[in-house]
Order: structure tokens, then sequence, then C-alpha cells
């Protein structure tokens, strides 16, 4: 391409996935005549290096069409319940040691947050699955599954953290003790063509109830006739709160898809105390998530809306 004199487009896709390879930042290729770059999500959070580089080769945004201008015109609506997972004591005193332990770091590389440092990654990612995986988010799915009509249990998708997988293992072993059709889909299924086939068949043709994944189905998977979603495990990153959204929004003509449902397990310290600062930062992470994704649902102001259920966590631990 280097060799070719001749007009050439670039067009990226995911283009903020660019922002992170550090070959692309050093030396861009310079072959294109024109570049376009395509991403739900073009500002890389926490990572102001990445995104100046993406806008100093591709330039500024030049076409945006939200999820707001999207909803009702190429994705359908959707009705977003919140539920609440107090962490249990002992992963309450694990959490404040590894923020203990993160503070220390920080303060050891110079008071940067900096994603290069290994040590401070790790820890940042063993308090993360404290939230992925706390005990009580299988509790709280269990009740919410045994709350459901029999038989009401379709077309649905739960995401575990990817940072562990003994949360998918449980899942899948909870949906099957209540015979809920279900089959995963990680790595080792997108790896195998046939496998992957077989199972996307299955389950679009209802053969199957569920999906359970990890992060494998954030990006590159169509999966239309997912109508509902049950988010066991979410990072911080608000790319991902995009394409999970986008993920179970797209509209499927052949099941007669209205709208779709988005079940959050946000987790929260133990109640009937109060909270330090480091948890009240845990608080405040979890709601923003939360506030994000009521902010465009249907149904954020319904007396079992996600509006109310925030509220009474905002007023429980940051009034």
């Amino acid at each position: 391409l280097e060799d070719y004199g001749g007009a050439a487009v670039l067009i990226a896709d995911e283009v903020h996935n660019l922002g992170g390879v550090k070959e692309f930042r050093s030396d861009p290729p310079s072959w294109p005549t024109a570049r376009l770059g395509l991403s739900a999500t073009p500002v890389r959070q926490y990572d102001d290096e990445g995104t100046d580089a993406l806008l100093r080769y591709f330039g500024k945004v030049v076409f945006e069409f939200t999820l707001d201008d999207a909803i009702g015109v190429c994705l359908v609506p959707y009705d977003y319940f919140v539920h609440r997972v107090d962490l249990t004591e002992p992963e309450r005193e694990q959490y404040a040691e590894l923020t203990e332990r993160i503070r220390r770091r920080v303060a050891a590389i110079g008071g940067d947050f900096s994603g290069d440092d290994l040590q401070l990654t790790v820890l940042l990612n063993q308090r993360r699955l404290i939230l992925e995986t706390a005990e009580g988010k299988l509790d709280a799915l269990a009740t919410l599954l045994d709350a459901q009509p029999d038989g009401s249990i379709k077309r649905s998708l739960f995401y575990a953290t990817d940072k562990d997988p003994k949360q998918l293992e449980e899942i899948n072993e909870l949906l099957e003790s209540r015979r809920i059709r279900a089959h995963q889909v990680t790595e080792a299924e997108t790896s195998r063509g046939r496998l992957l086939s077989a199972t996307m068949q299955a389950f679009g043709a209802g053969v199957l109830d569920a999906l359970t994944a990890k992060r494998v189905l954030d990006e590159g998977l169509n999966v239309p006739q997912i109508d509902t979603a049950y988010i066991l495990a979410s990072t911080t990153v608000r790319k991902q709160w995009v394409q999970r959204r986008g993920r179970v929004l797209r509209p499927s003509p052949e099941t007669g898809k209205t709208h779709a449902v988005i079940h959050d397990f946000l987790v929260v310290p133990p109640g009937g105390g109060g909270v330090d600062d480091d948890e009240r930062r845990l608080v405040e992470s979890e709601l923003a998530r939360g506030d994000e994704f009521a902010r465009l649902a249907r149904n954020r102001a319904s007396y079992d809306g996600s509006l109310s259920v925030l509220n009474e966590l905002r007023y429980e631990f940051l009034v």
C-alpha cells in the first residue's frame, strides 16, 4: 500500500481500539488519501493520549448518531430494572484492603493512575473483581428468576465477568437447575465456527432459551433475537455500557420484538452502617452506570422503575 500511488481510503471500524495500539500512535499509516473512523465511543475513557492520537489522525467528529437518536428508529426502546446487591462483610474488608494497597502504589509511582504500571493494573482488577463477582449477585439472580412466570425466560442473555470463570459456571448451573436451556458463548465457542453457528441457530429458533457470555458478545456478534439481558458483571468503561445496550436493542422483526428488558445488579456496601470516602466512591461509580442506563429507559419514572431504586441508594449512601 505504501508503494501504491493512487487514491486510497482507509475505513477503520471500532476505531477506538486503534487508540490503544502503540504502533499506530507512534507511526500511523501515511498512504491513505482519505480516512474515516467509525465508533460508538470515539473518546477513549482514561486514555487522553490514545484519544488525541485518533483525533490527530482521523480529524474531529463530523457526524453523530447517538443511542438517543437510534432508539425508535433502528433500535427498540427498553425497560431497565435495578437490583441492589450488598457486599458481605468479608468482601467489604477485602475491598478496603485493596483500596489501601492501590493508594500506596499510586503514591509510589508519583500519584498517577498509570495504565502502564502492571502492579497497579493487577490491584485495580482484583478490586473490581470483588464487585463483579459479589456473592449476593447469584442469590439476587435466583430470586429474580424464581419470580418470573414459568416459561418466561426466553431469548435471554446473561453477562458474566471475564476476570473469573467461576461466575459463568455458577450461572450455567443456576439456569440448568431451573431447566432453562442455555449455552455459553466464550472464546472457545467463537473460535469453533460450526459450534458457534449451531448455537446461534438454536437460539434464534427458540431451541435454546438463553445464552451466557463474557465480554465476547460486546463487539462483533449480531444476535437481534435477544430481548432480555441480565448484567451480572459490568466494568466502569462507558464504551461497554453503550455496546451492551446496542447488543440488546437491535430489532428482530421475525420474533416480533417490540422492546428489550435490561436487569442490572448494582453493588453497594452492607446496609445499616456508615460508609467511608472510598465506599462513597464505590457507590458513585455504580450509580453512574445506573443513571446512564436509566436515562433512556422508557420505564425510568415508573413505580418499579430504575429511578426510584437509584434515588433510594443515593439517599442512603451519599446524602
